[in-house]
């Protein structure tokens, strides 16, 4: 069952390549801008 779900999300990919890359890209942006943005703001507060 878990195997159709890779299948389809892989063809998917394939055919929508370049909004899949603009997700990837604003996902791994968005997540390292909080993993920094996190603790500057813990330290400004104190």
């Amino acid at each position: 069952m878990i195997t159709n779900y890779f299948k389809i999300a892989w063809r998917n990919i394939r055919k929508n390549k370049t909004t899949f890359f603009i997700n990837v890209f604003g996902l791994s942006f968005e997540s390292i801008k909080a993993a920094i943005e996190n603790p500057v703001k813990s330290l400004r507060t104190e």
